[in-house]
């Protein structure tokens, strides 16, 4: 870390520093308890091995844009949950990490059904501004749906109650 500024006898006293960061790995939908329990989506640009991959992996290139000639990018789900081994048998612990897994696995899909449907309700109003009167434009904005995020918080909320409540 070199430090710039500040009027320091050395580059290191004084100032402001600046680090440079490389990331290296992408999580989406990312449950952290501490170093040895987390779990979520991982992104890893790797070949496809079954169906459901094929369904779910992006093409990309390095502006974000759509590719397919692109290396696909694979959404994989990654658990490390230490508190699971404190479970009483295998079968918990199992039942444990199936849950916590497909937790993460529909909080992300949930997520890119609701980013297509809002895509293409934009697209539907912005054809339909053009053609529609002011009054009906007016009515249509007073009756606007939940927000992406807002829906997300209600699927979550759903999977818990449905999931972890007693």
């Amino acid at each position: 870390i070199h430090k710039r500024g500040g009027g320091g006898e050395s580059p290191t006293e004084g100032g402001l520093g600046r680090i440079a960061l490389h990331p290296n790995n992408y999580y989406s939908d990312y449950l952290f308890l501490d170093e040895n329990n987390f779990g979520g989506i991982h992104f890893e640009q790797r070949g496809i091995e079954d169906a459901d991959e094929a369904e779910w992996a992006m093409h990309l290139d390095e502006n974000g844009d759509e590719d397919p000639n692109e290396v696909p990018i694979i959404p994989t789900v990654v658990s490390g949950w230490n508190i699971m081994h404190f479970l009483a048998s295998e079968i918990s612990q199992e039942y444990f990490r199936a849950i916590i897994g497909r937790f993460s696995k529909d909080v992300y899909r949930k997520r890119v059904q609701i980013k297509c449907k809002m895509d293409a309700k934009e697209t539907s109003r912005s054809t339909a501004d053009s053609t529609s009167p002011s009054s009906v434009k007016d009515l249509a904005a007073v009756k606007e749906d939940l927000s992406a995020e807002e829906q997300l918080v209600r699927y979550k909320k759903k999977l818990v109650s449905k999931h972890f409540s007693s």
